[in-house]
């Protein structure tokens, strides 16, 4: 059997690590798209039913990623994750 090239590993990291940005990017727009929503004095109203589909997918991410990093316990995981998926409407 044998080792994947140094090539290889970091073809994998560099992608890992695009792929982190990316994530990164759609989170910071979700957070900005929400602030402009709740920001009174943006002229805009906000949202009477809340978040949309994809921006509570992108906050159910954070929540993962949050957890996986330790800054939220089991039950705190949970609790949210679970409130964030019953707010998911299906089209």
């Amino acid at each position: 059997m044998s080792r994947p090239s140094f090539a290889k590993r970091d073809r994998d990291r560099a992608k890992m690590a695009k792929a982190e940005e990316k994530r990164q990017r759609r989170q910071a727009k979700a957070a900005d798209a929400a602030n402009e929503r709740s920001d009174p004095d943006s002229g805009a109203a906000p949202a009477a039913d809340g978040p949309s589909t994809a921006e509570l997918l992108v906050m159910v991410e954070d929540v993962h990623r949050r957890y996986d990093a330790g800054e939220m316990t089991e039950d705190d995981f949970q609790a949210a994750k679970a409130d964030l998926l019953a707010r998911l409407t299906i089209d």
